[in-house]
Protein backbone atom coordinates (compact mmCIF):
# COMPACT_ATOMS: atom_id res chain seq x y z
CA UNK A 1 0.00 0.00 0.00
CA UNK A 2 2.82 2.39 0.96
CA UNK A 3 4.54 1.59 -2.33
CA UNK A 4 1.33 2.35 -4.25
CA UNK A 5 0.95 5.67 -2.41
CA UNK A 6 4.55 6.55 -3.28
CA UNK A 7 3.97 5.80 -6.97
CA UNK A 8 0.80 7.91 -7.02
CA UNK A 9 2.54 10.77 -5.23
CA UNK A 10 5.46 10.63 -7.66
CA UNK A 11 3.06 10.67 -10.60
CA UNK A 12 1.28 13.74 -9.23
CA UNK A 13 4.56 15.56 -8.67
CA UNK A 14 5.80 14.64 -12.15
CA UNK A 15 2.54 15.82 -13.68
CA UNK A 16 2.79 19.11 -11.80
CA UNK A 17 6.37 19.49 -12.95
CA UNK A 18 5.45 18.88 -16.57
CA UNK A 19 2.57 21.33 -16.30
CA UNK A 20 4.85 23.99 -14.84
CA UNK A 21 7.42 23.31 -17.56
CA UNK A 22 4.75 23.70 -20.22
CA UNK A 23 3.64 27.00 -18.70
CA UNK A 24 7.22 28.27 -18.49
CA UNK A 25 8.03 27.26 -22.05
CA UNK A 26 9.45 30.12 -24.06
CA UNK A 27 7.73 30.72 -27.39
CA UNK A 28 10.34 30.96 -30.11
CA UNK A 29 9.01 32.41 -33.32
CA UNK A 30 11.78 33.18 -35.80
CA UNK A 31 11.73 36.55 -37.55
CA UNK A 32 13.71 36.39 -40.79
CA UNK A 33 14.92 39.79 -41.93
CA UNK A 34 15.83 41.04 -45.37
CA UNK A 35 19.49 41.58 -46.17
CA UNK A 36 22.37 40.50 -43.94
CA UNK A 37 20.62 40.87 -40.59
CA UNK A 38 20.60 37.70 -38.50
CA UNK A 39 17.20 36.13 -37.62
CA UNK A 40 15.57 37.11 -34.33
CA UNK A 41 13.92 34.59 -32.04
CA UNK A 42 11.09 35.64 -29.76
CA UNK A 43 7.33 35.87 -29.52
CA UNK A 44 5.66 37.85 -32.31
CA UNK A 45 2.85 39.91 -30.82
CA UNK A 46 1.60 41.77 -33.86
CA UNK A 47 2.60 42.72 -37.37
CA UNK A 48 1.03 45.00 -39.93
CA UNK A 49 2.24 46.74 -43.08
CA UNK A 50 4.50 49.20 -41.26
CA UNK A 51 5.38 47.74 -37.86
CA UNK A 52 6.22 44.47 -36.11
CA UNK A 53 6.01 44.03 -32.34
CA UNK A 54 7.69 41.13 -30.59
CA UNK A 55 9.08 40.06 -27.24
CA UNK A 56 12.47 38.48 -26.61
CA UNK A 57 12.32 35.58 -24.14
CA UNK A 58 9.92 35.65 -21.19
CA UNK A 59 10.98 38.98 -19.73
CA UNK A 60 11.34 42.53 -20.90
CA UNK A 61 9.04 44.84 -22.77
CA UNK A 62 7.88 44.80 -26.36
CA UNK A 63 10.34 45.43 -29.16
CA UNK A 64 9.28 47.36 -32.26
CA UNK A 65 10.78 47.26 -35.74
CA UNK A 66 10.02 48.29 -39.30
CA UNK A 67 7.84 45.58 -40.83
CA UNK A 68 9.21 46.43 -44.28
CA UNK A 69 12.49 44.87 -43.15
CA UNK A 70 10.79 41.52 -42.44
CA UNK A 71 11.20 38.84 -45.08
CA UNK A 72 9.26 36.05 -43.35
CA UNK A 73 8.24 34.63 -39.98
CA UNK A 74 8.55 31.00 -38.93
CA UNK A 75 6.03 30.58 -36.13
CA UNK A 76 6.67 28.23 -33.23
CA UNK A 77 4.04 25.58 -33.92
CA UNK A 78 4.43 24.22 -30.37
CA UNK A 79 2.67 27.38 -29.22
CA UNK A 80 -0.77 26.32 -27.96
CA UNK A 81 -2.32 29.39 -29.62
CA UNK A 82 -1.51 27.96 -33.06
CA UNK A 83 -3.93 25.29 -34.32
CA UNK A 84 -2.54 22.04 -35.69
CA UNK A 85 -4.40 22.85 -38.89
CA UNK A 86 -1.80 25.52 -39.65
CA UNK A 87 0.97 22.90 -39.86
CA UNK A 88 -1.33 20.58 -41.83
CA UNK A 89 -1.97 23.42 -44.29
CA UNK A 90 1.74 24.06 -44.75
CA UNK A 91 2.37 20.36 -45.37
CA UNK A 92 -0.40 20.22 -47.97
CA UNK A 93 0.92 23.36 -49.67
CA UNK A 94 4.45 21.91 -49.87
CA UNK A 95 3.01 18.74 -51.42
CA UNK A 96 1.16 20.74 -54.05
CA UNK A 97 -2.29 19.84 -52.68
CA UNK A 98 -3.81 23.30 -52.98
CA UNK A 99 -7.39 22.24 -52.22
CA UNK A 100 -6.42 20.56 -48.94
CA UNK A 101 -4.16 23.48 -48.03
CA UNK A 102 -7.05 25.93 -48.40
CA UNK A 103 -9.30 23.69 -46.29
CA UNK A 104 -6.77 23.42 -43.48
CA UNK A 105 -5.88 27.12 -43.41
CA UNK A 106 -9.56 28.11 -43.37
CA UNK A 107 -10.13 25.75 -40.42
CA UNK A 108 -7.12 27.29 -38.68
CA UNK A 109 -8.56 30.81 -39.16
CA UNK A 110 -11.92 29.76 -37.70
CA UNK A 111 -10.22 28.24 -34.66
CA UNK A 112 -8.05 31.34 -34.14
CA UNK A 113 -11.13 33.58 -34.30
CA UNK A 114 -12.75 31.52 -31.51
CA UNK A 115 -9.62 31.50 -29.33
CA UNK A 116 -8.48 33.91 -26.62
CA UNK A 117 -6.18 35.53 -29.20
CA UNK A 118 -8.49 36.06 -32.22
CA UNK A 119 -6.09 38.54 -33.81
CA UNK A 120 -2.95 36.43 -33.52
CA UNK A 121 -0.58 37.43 -36.40
CA UNK A 122 -0.61 33.90 -37.77
CA UNK A 123 -4.15 34.57 -39.00
CA UNK A 124 -2.67 37.01 -41.52
CA UNK A 125 -0.24 34.34 -42.69
CA UNK A 126 -3.05 31.83 -43.17
CA UNK A 127 -4.76 34.27 -45.53
CA UNK A 128 -1.50 34.74 -47.45
CA UNK A 129 -1.02 30.99 -47.82
CA UNK A 130 -4.61 30.60 -49.05
CA UNK A 131 -3.77 33.16 -51.75
CA UNK A 132 -0.71 31.13 -52.70
CA UNK A 133 -2.72 27.89 -52.83
CA UNK A 134 -5.34 29.41 -55.16
CA UNK A 135 -2.59 30.77 -57.40
CA UNK A 136 -0.93 27.33 -57.45
CA UNK A 137 -4.26 25.81 -58.52
CA UNK A 138 -4.60 28.38 -61.32
CA UNK A 139 -7.89 29.66 -59.89
CA UNK A 140 -7.68 33.33 -60.86
CA UNK A 141 -11.16 34.17 -59.59
CA UNK A 142 -10.40 32.72 -56.14
CA UNK A 143 -7.09 34.62 -55.98
CA UNK A 144 -8.85 37.93 -56.66
CA UNK A 145 -11.65 37.23 -54.17
CA UNK A 146 -9.18 36.17 -51.45
CA UNK A 147 -6.91 39.19 -52.03
CA UNK A 148 -9.83 41.58 -51.68
CA UNK A 149 -11.16 39.73 -48.63
CA UNK A 150 -7.71 39.94 -47.00
CA UNK A 151 -7.61 43.72 -47.44
CA UNK A 152 -11.21 44.08 -46.24
CA UNK A 153 -10.55 42.04 -43.11
CA UNK A 154 -7.29 43.81 -42.30
CA UNK A 155 -6.69 47.00 -44.33
CA UNK A 156 -3.16 47.42 -42.95
CA UNK A 157 -2.19 43.76 -43.44
CA UNK A 158 1.50 42.90 -43.60
CA UNK A 159 0.68 41.27 -46.94
CA UNK A 160 -0.93 44.38 -48.45
CA UNK A 161 1.67 44.56 -51.21
CA UNK A 162 1.50 40.81 -51.90
CA UNK A 163 -2.29 40.93 -52.17
CA UNK A 164 -2.15 43.49 -54.98
CA UNK A 165 0.69 41.80 -56.85
CA UNK A 166 -1.06 38.42 -56.71
CA UNK A 167 -4.38 39.96 -57.75
CA UNK A 168 -2.62 41.53 -60.73
CA UNK A 169 -0.93 38.21 -61.56
CA UNK A 170 -4.36 36.53 -61.48
CA UNK A 171 -5.63 38.98 -64.11
CA UNK A 172 -2.66 38.00 -66.30
CA UNK A 173 -3.39 34.29 -65.75
CA UNK A 174 -6.65 34.60 -67.67
CA UNK A 175 -6.57 33.95 -71.42
CA UNK A 176 -6.71 36.51 -72.86
CA UNK A 177 -5.50 38.92 -70.19
CA UNK A 178 -8.33 40.47 -68.18
CA UNK A 179 -7.47 44.08 -69.00
CA UNK A 180 -10.43 45.42 -67.01
CA UNK A 181 -9.18 43.60 -63.90
CA UNK A 182 -5.62 44.82 -64.51
CA UNK A 183 -6.83 48.42 -64.61
CA UNK A 184 -9.11 47.87 -61.60
CA UNK A 185 -6.22 46.43 -59.58
CA UNK A 186 -4.02 49.43 -60.29
CA UNK A 187 -6.89 51.77 -59.38
CA UNK A 188 -7.49 49.93 -56.09
CA UNK A 189 -3.78 50.19 -55.34
CA UNK A 190 -3.78 53.92 -56.15
CA UNK A 191 -6.74 54.42 -53.78
CA UNK A 192 -4.85 52.71 -50.94
CA UNK A 193 -1.72 54.81 -51.57
CA UNK A 194 -3.77 58.02 -51.44
CA UNK A 195 -5.63 56.91 -48.31
CA UNK A 196 -2.66 56.96 -45.94
CA UNK A 197 0.91 58.22 -46.23
CA UNK A 198 2.11 55.03 -44.50
CA UNK A 199 1.54 53.27 -47.83
CA UNK A 200 3.62 55.70 -49.88
CA UNK A 201 6.28 53.12 -50.78
CA UNK A 202 3.62 51.15 -52.66
CA UNK A 203 3.88 53.80 -55.37
CA UNK A 204 6.85 51.96 -56.86
CA UNK A 205 4.69 48.84 -57.22
CA UNK A 206 1.93 50.83 -58.92
CA UNK A 207 4.54 52.18 -61.36
CA UNK A 208 5.86 48.66 -61.98
CA UNK A 209 2.36 47.45 -62.86
CA UNK A 210 1.87 50.43 -65.17
CA UNK A 211 5.15 49.58 -66.92
CA UNK A 212 3.84 46.05 -67.45
CA UNK A 213 0.60 47.39 -68.96
CA UNK A 214 2.59 49.65 -71.30
CA UNK A 215 4.78 46.73 -72.35
CA UNK A 216 1.76 44.53 -73.04
CA UNK A 217 0.34 47.36 -75.19
CA UNK A 218 3.56 47.32 -77.28
CA UNK A 219 4.55 50.75 -75.95
CA UNK A 220 8.04 49.47 -75.27
CA UNK A 221 9.78 52.85 -75.23
CA UNK A 222 7.39 54.22 -72.59
CA UNK A 223 7.67 51.01 -70.57
CA UNK A 224 11.46 51.14 -70.76
CA UNK A 225 11.42 54.72 -69.44
CA UNK A 226 9.41 53.60 -66.44
CA UNK A 227 11.61 50.54 -65.82
CA UNK A 228 14.65 52.85 -65.91
CA UNK A 229 13.12 55.08 -63.23
CA UNK A 230 12.67 52.02 -61.01
CA UNK A 231 16.11 50.54 -61.64
CA UNK A 232 17.59 51.86 -58.39
CA UNK A 233 15.15 49.89 -56.23
CA UNK A 234 16.85 46.63 -55.27
CA UNK A 235 13.61 45.01 -54.17
CA UNK A 236 12.25 45.38 -57.71
CA UNK A 237 15.51 44.19 -59.31
CA UNK A 238 14.08 40.98 -60.74
CA UNK A 239 11.02 42.40 -62.50
CA UNK A 240 12.79 45.59 -63.62
CA UNK A 241 15.75 43.64 -65.03
CA UNK A 242 13.49 41.28 -66.98
CA UNK A 243 11.27 44.09 -68.24
CA UNK A 244 14.31 46.07 -69.38
CA UNK A 245 15.67 43.06 -71.30
CA UNK A 246 12.33 42.47 -73.04
CA UNK A 247 11.89 46.13 -74.01
CA UNK A 248 15.44 46.58 -75.32
CA UNK A 249 15.03 43.42 -77.40
CA UNK A 250 11.64 44.53 -78.77
CA UNK A 251 13.06 47.95 -79.67
CA UNK A 252 16.05 46.39 -81.42
CA UNK A 253 18.52 48.37 -79.29
CA UNK A 254 21.20 45.71 -79.60
CA UNK A 255 24.11 47.73 -78.17
CA UNK A 256 22.18 48.56 -75.00
CA UNK A 257 20.82 45.02 -74.81
CA UNK A 258 24.31 43.54 -75.07
CA UNK A 259 25.55 45.80 -72.26
CA UNK A 260 22.58 44.84 -70.06
CA UNK A 261 22.99 41.11 -70.70
CA UNK A 262 26.70 41.19 -69.91
CA UNK A 263 26.07 43.27 -66.78
CA UNK A 264 23.43 40.88 -65.42
CA UNK A 265 25.41 37.72 -66.17
CA UNK A 266 28.50 39.23 -64.54
CA UNK A 267 26.51 40.24 -61.47
CA UNK A 268 24.99 36.77 -61.13
CA UNK A 269 28.37 35.10 -61.60
CA UNK A 270 30.63 37.35 -59.52
CA UNK A 271 28.24 38.41 -56.78
CA UNK A 272 26.68 34.96 -56.69
CA UNK A 273 23.21 36.41 -56.96
CA UNK A 274 20.83 33.48 -57.17
CA UNK A 275 17.93 34.42 -59.42
CA UNK A 276 16.95 31.71 -61.94
CA UNK A 277 14.43 33.93 -63.74
CA UNK A 278 16.86 36.78 -64.40
CA UNK A 279 19.57 34.34 -65.46
CA UNK A 280 17.21 32.63 -67.91
CA UNK A 281 15.93 35.98 -69.16
CA UNK A 282 19.50 37.09 -69.83
CA UNK A 283 20.26 33.87 -71.73
CA UNK A 284 17.15 34.34 -73.89
CA UNK A 285 18.12 37.98 -74.53
CA UNK A 286 21.61 36.85 -75.54
CA UNK A 287 19.93 34.54 -78.02
CA UNK A 288 18.05 37.55 -79.39
CA UNK A 289 21.39 39.32 -79.87
CA UNK A 290 22.84 36.37 -81.78
CA UNK A 291 19.72 36.23 -83.94
CA UNK A 292 20.00 39.96 -84.73
CA UNK A 293 23.60 39.33 -85.82
CA UNK A 294 22.51 36.48 -88.08
CA UNK A 295 24.12 33.83 -85.84
CA UNK A 296 21.17 31.45 -85.90
CA UNK A 297 23.06 28.44 -84.55
CA UNK A 298 24.36 30.36 -81.52
CA UNK A 299 20.90 31.80 -80.90
CA UNK A 300 19.36 28.32 -81.10
CA UNK A 301 21.85 26.99 -78.57
CA UNK A 302 20.95 29.72 -76.05
CA UNK A 303 17.23 29.24 -76.58
CA UNK A 304 17.63 25.47 -76.23
CA UNK A 305 19.61 25.92 -73.03
CA UNK A 306 16.73 27.88 -71.57
CA UNK A 307 14.14 25.45 -72.89
CA UNK A 308 15.82 22.24 -71.73
CA UNK A 309 17.60 23.40 -68.57
CA UNK A 310 15.42 26.07 -66.90
CA UNK A 311 16.23 24.92 -63.36
CA UNK A 312 14.09 26.71 -60.80
CA UNK A 313 12.76 29.00 -63.53
CA UNK A 314 10.71 26.14 -64.99
CA UNK A 315 7.15 27.09 -66.03
CA UNK A 316 7.87 30.81 -65.81
CA UNK A 317 7.29 33.33 -68.59
CA UNK A 318 11.01 33.17 -69.39
CA UNK A 319 10.86 29.39 -69.77
CA UNK A 320 7.83 29.60 -72.06
CA UNK A 321 9.60 32.27 -74.12
CA UNK A 322 12.72 30.14 -74.52
CA UNK A 323 10.59 27.20 -75.70
CA UNK A 324 8.81 29.31 -78.31
CA UNK A 325 11.98 30.99 -79.56
CA UNK A 326 13.85 27.69 -79.68
CA UNK A 327 11.16 26.28 -81.99
CA UNK A 328 11.32 29.32 -84.30
CA UNK A 329 15.12 29.37 -84.33
CA UNK A 330 15.19 25.62 -85.11
CA UNK A 331 12.93 26.22 -88.10
CA UNK A 332 15.18 29.02 -89.37
CA UNK A 333 18.30 26.92 -88.84
CA UNK A 334 16.71 24.03 -90.72
CA UNK A 335 16.00 26.23 -93.71
CA UNK A 336 19.51 27.60 -93.60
Amino acid sequence: MNALRSIVAFAVLASAGLSAAAQDRVIMDKIIWKGERAPTEGSVININFVQIKYRLGTVGGEQEDNARDVKDIEFDTENTLIPYEYSHGLNALHKGDSKEAVRQFEKAIDLIKKSNSPNHPIRDFCRRYILEAHKMAGDAQAVVATARELRKEKPDTFFLRDSFLMQYAAAKMKQPRDTALLDATIKELDDVIRSDRRYADLQRDADLLRADVLEASKRHADALTMYSRLSGDRELWEEVSLGTLRCLSALGRTADLKTKVESLLTEIREKRVSNPRVYLGAIVARGDLYLAEGKIKEALLDYMKGALDPGQAANTYEHETSLAKAAMAAAKYGKQ
